[in-house]
């Protein structure tokens, strides 16, 4: 009996992927629609950066929101995108690092500088800044999606 136990996962993320019959690994496309997501944001920005941005897919996976949460816990900047045809709300999020490199790139400098290392709120301008990346965003992963899916995500929050 207890060998049985140890071979199970006992995952959240696993046990609702299950539960719904899906997994990552049985959405091959996902990876393709990120990937042209990561092309499209990295063309909208041009024009608001004299660098040529980069963007890439590290990983795509699940998780109990609150342990998403936790994990970046003042340290990054979420909005809530809902996406009607699916009935479903996804979150996007960039952690300080990303926000403050964004910062620098759009006063001219090249995103070299090292981030700020003290503990603090965001700034307005960098909630704005932001917001508009998360416009930007939620549209290059419309228009990813446009192939496969009609579904539109509206920014709910920040």
């Amino acid at each position: 009996m207890s060998e049985v136990k140890s071979g199970r996962v006992d995952q959240g993320s696993d046990q609702l992927l299950g539960a719904a019959g899906i997994s990552v690994e049985r959405m091959p496309m996902l990876h393709v629609i990120f990937d042209q997501m990561t092309n499209l944001c990295a063309e909208s920005l041009r024009s608001m950066s004299p660098s040529q941005s980069y963007f890439s897919l590290s990983s795509v996976g699940s998780d109990r929101l609150s342990d998403i949460l936790d994990r970046y816990e003042g340290e990054a900047i979420a909005a809530v995108f809902y996406a009607q045809a699916w009935d479903a709300r996804i979150l996007i999020g960039f952690d300080r690092d990303f926000v403050y490199t964004m910062i620098e790139l759009l006063f001219g400098a090249d995103g070299a500088e090292p981030p700020l290392d003290m503990p603090r709120v965001f700034s307005n301008v960098e909630l704005h800044v932001a917001q508009s990346l998360f416009e930007r965003f939620g549209k290059a992963l419309q228009a990813s999606f446009d192939r496969d899916s009609d579904v539109t995500f509206n920014l709910e929050r920040v």
